[in-house]
């Protein structure tokens, strides 16, 4: 604008000065500068994936302008639009511009391609050979080996095979997948006598690990096996698969059928029944069943083999299908004590069509140790499921026997079933913020969350799991460990302990006696050292147990109810927000005074073992829990406390502790200020002081740091109830849930509404305020759930009156477990 102003200024001066001379009538010479040409502004707009050559470009009005484009690797021009413009190759070029216009250039992400072939060998098909697939995506293909044929290799992609379906990774680009195949070994087998292999046949990969299951008729046994350089560990053959080889197997009659013993050949009778109408149990067929017992790697067999070190096997045989004439489980008896894990009984006339029908259709039937009964009883509600610890006889045939119903039907649960009929007992698990507790038979829920022990990984816990080999405890209760393989420690001692969880050879139990129980025999913590190999790899595996190793360690469970006599059945002891199912560490019990010191731990896998330096009680109590039956307030026990070692004890001072200590009263004792000389004993006598359930423990501890205990517990004592009585009611935003013990703590130490008197309501006091009233005194029901909270009445069989809280009734029921978890509710009397 500057240059034009002054131009058109030069051109009036000299307009106005022109030469003299000119005629009037001229006039000046027109202006001869062209006008300026219009521009106008193209934008190119491109995403991710390529490049323009031009952005942004001021072109002249009627022109065109010409873009180069460029694709980035990996990527191709999808689409170019705008300005009017045509694409050739990779140059688009606009229409003449006569306004500001913007092209838009998109760019997309290549389709990968993936290639793969057999690689220099024939024997099998790959399907497809090829794909084409989407950048991220993965392809799969299946490999299909031509008989006589496996597959030997498959690789490339960063792809895994499983089976005979090969996935590749997530694709960015395009590559190969090589398969080869290779000639396969074939093992075949025959036999001589009474007898079957499992399977009769296989067709495995060279360098493959191969069993093979020896399971002789009702009569026979194995008496030789060859071929294939095999070893045999029970009824398991199992070799390394160099070349096609044939087992033989001779069977020849056995002597003596009719022992019942856990050692040795288990002659197994597995029979599927079902309720009319139900047919066959899904996942129950007698190839399935086979398949479960026999012949999967991880089958029940193998649990037996493996846990018994192969002193023990499984000899099954499948018997024909029975069809019971009744529809259902209606007016069958519940379990009594000698059998576990039953909600329901077959009746009598269902056992009796079972025993029929195995006396018509099975030859030598009372030749077979066991009895396993698959049911389909779907949908009863409560199921059959439930095993003998101890033989059964029918009609002179002695055996064991295990009934199954639908809901526990499974590899998991026929095990843990299996194991009962072998004498072991359950295995729990608790978790606890510190271990050990300080209490054994009754822990508090600030200790341990759960407060009771829960079911276990092991096949003795939870039903319906198995993610691990039987525990070396429930080994012992079997019979398959020798006295060799357990090591009692009653003096310090240097232990070697080798690997429970593929058991071979060496020390895989240790015990340490803390106390007799009521009958006088040994109570034990025990431990023991599993590791990911066998059947446990896939415990260590499913839990994400980082450790090469875990120690387990493990007491009685010393309380269900108040009628236990005899406790084996065995609790775990593992810590809070872990994955363990044991410890890594050291485990000393100072209130127990036991030290089991982890040295070192040396080798791995089947090798593995830990070097344990171990130090029992210097005091042993007399029993480990003493029972006040609720006869009068003051009444009295004695337990004592003797010398367990070479050397004197000196300076005792007794005490009381635990959840009611005040409802307690030492006597007298023999024990304070005492010095035990070697084997010599002192006594502690306890009086009750008050009428309530009670729980506590007398402590005895000495100037050289030995320290031990006896747990005591007080049933209540009834008293009469007053109905004129005018009771208080705690109301609570929510009502906490604990043992009973703590339950009566619990209330004891309340001070609302000012008040101090506050305790455990008794049944009586519940049935009035809540279950014979239209006008319950609080309000304890919630939506969709049942509770249940303690009272302090006992009944004559010892067991625990509670009251049963519905979304819309109350009743009172029975509790079995003075360690169960239940709802506190507390009262007063005015």
């Amino acid at each position: 604008m500057k240059k034009s102003a002054i131009v058109m200024a030069l051109s009036l001066v000299l307009g106005a000065c022109g030469g003299g001379g000119s005629d009037e009538g001229d006039s000046a010479p027109p202006d001869s500068t062209p006008a300026p040409v219009p521009t106008y502004t193209v934008q190119v707009n491109t995403n991710d994936g390529g490049t323009a050559s031009v952005t942004r470009e001021q072109v002249e009005s009627g022109a065109s302008l010409e873009i180069t484009l460029s694709a980035e690797s990996g990527y191709s021009l999808t689409s170019v639009e705008g300005c009017e413009g045509s694409l050739t190759d990779l140059r688009y070029t606009t229409g003449a511009i006569s306004q500001n216009c913007t092209v838009e250039v998109r760019f997309t992400e290549q389709a990968a391609e993936v290639i793969a072939s057999a690689q220099g060998n024939a024997g099998g098909q790959i399907s497809p050979a090829a794909q084409t697939v989407e950048p991220g995506a993965s392809a799969t293909f299946t490999l299909t080996p031509d008989d006589g044929f496996y597959i030997e290799q498959a690789a490339g992609c960063e792809g895994t095979l499983e089976g005979n379906i090969f996935t590749t990774a997530a694709l960015q680009q395009s590559c190969t997948v090589n398969v080869s195949f290779a000639e396969s070994v074939v093992i075949s087998s025959a036999v001589t006598g009474g007898g079957t292999v499992y399977p009769a046949q296989q067709t495995v990969a060279p360098g493959a690990s191969v069993f093979v299951t020896m399971v002789p008729d009702a009569t026979t046994m194995l008496s030789d096996i060859s071929g294939c350089n095999g070893t045999l560990k029970g009824n398991i053959y199992q070799f390394t698969a160099a070349q096609s080889c044939q087992i033989t197997g001779t069977f020849e009659p056995q002597p003596d059928t009719l022992t019942r013993a856990n050692l040795g050949g288990q002659k197994t009778l597995i029979v599927p029944v079902s309720f009319v109408g139900r047919g066959p149990l899904e996942g129950a067929s007698d190839d399935q069943l086979i398949d479960m017992f026999i012949t999967q790697p991880d089958a029940i067999n193998r649990y037996v083999v493996d846990g018994s070190a192969g002193q023990t096997w499984l000899e099954p045989a499948i018997a024909s299908a029975l069809e019971f004439t009744g529809t259902d489980t209606s007016g069958a008896p519940t379990s009594d004590s000698g059998l576990l894990d039953a909600t329901v009984q077959l009746g009598a006339d269902h056992r009796e069509q079972i025993y029929q029908h195995i006396a018509s259709t099975v030859e030598n039937y009372t030749s077979y140790d066991r009895l396993i009964t698959v049911i389909n009883d779907n949908p009863n509600n409560p199921y059959v499921c439930y095993a003998a610890l101890d033989t059964t006889t029918q009609d002179g045939w002695q055996h064991y026997v295990t009934h199954n119903a639908s809901e526990c039907v499974s590899k998991a649960t026929l095990l843990h079933e299996l194991g009962h009929t072998f004498g072991m007992r359950h295995t729990d698990s608790i978790a606890c913020s510190t271990l050990p507790t300080q209490t054994l038979s009754y822990r508090s829920i600030s200790d341990c969350p759960t407060g009771v022990a829960g079911n276990s990984v092991m096949p003795m816990g939870a039903i319906g799991q198995s993610s691990a080999m039987f525990s070396a405890v429930v080994r012992k209760q079997a019979g398959w460990l020798s006295d060799e393989q357990t090591v009692v420690v009653d003096n310090p001692a240097t232990i070697t302990l080798n690997q429970s969880s593929l058991p071979a050879e060496g020390v895989q139990l240790v015990r340490v006696a803390y106390a007799p129980d009521k009958s006088g025999n040994p109570l034990y913590i025990n431990a023991e050292l599993k590791a990911p190999v066998g059947l446990d790899a896939s415990l260590f595996e499913g839990r994400a147990i980082e450790s090469a190793y875990q120690l387990l360690v493990s007491v009685p469970h010393t309380r269900t109810n108040n009628v236990s006599d005899t406790l084996r059945d065995v609790v775990y002891l593992t810590q809070t927000d872990t994955s363990d199912v044991g410890i890594t560490q050291s485990f000393t019990d100072p209130y127990r005074d036991i030290t089991i010191e982890l040295v070192s731990v040396q080798g791995e896998g089947e090798t593995l073992n830990a070097t344990l330096q171990v130090t029992p009680p210097r005091l042993m109590p007399s029993v480990n829990l003493a029972v006040l039956p609720g006869a009068a307030v003051n009444e009295t026990i004695t337990v004592s406390f003797s010398n367990n070692t070479d050397s004197a004890q000196t300076g005792l001072t007794t005490g009381l502790t635990g959840f009611n200590a005040s409802h307690f009263g030492i006597l007298a004792s023999t024990c304070e200020g005492a010095a035990l000389q070697p084997g010599e004993s002192c006594d502690v006598q306890v009086q009750r002081n008050a009428s309530s359930s009670a729980f506590a423990a007398v402590t005895v501890t000495s100037d050289q740091n030995a320290r031990q205990q006896v747990e005591i517990e007080a049933v209540a004592i009834n008293t009469d109830y007053d109905e004129t009585a005018q009771l208080e009611w705690l109301s609570e935003p929510d009502y906490a849930r604990m043992n009973v013990f703590e339950a009566v703590a619990y209330c004891e130490a309340k001070q609302d509404n000012g008040a101090t008197n506050w305790r455990l309501p008794t049944q009586q006091e519940f049935s009035a305020a809540f279950v014979n009233t239209d006008s319950p005194a609080l309000n304890l029901t919630v939506a969709n759930v049942t509770r249940f909270f303690w009272s302090a009445s006992v009944a004559g069989d010892g067991q625990s009156q509670v009251l049963q809280v519905a979304p819309q009734s109350y009743s009172i029921a029975r509790s079995t477990q003075r360690s169960a978890i239940r709802h506190a509710a507390c009262v007063r009397t005015l």
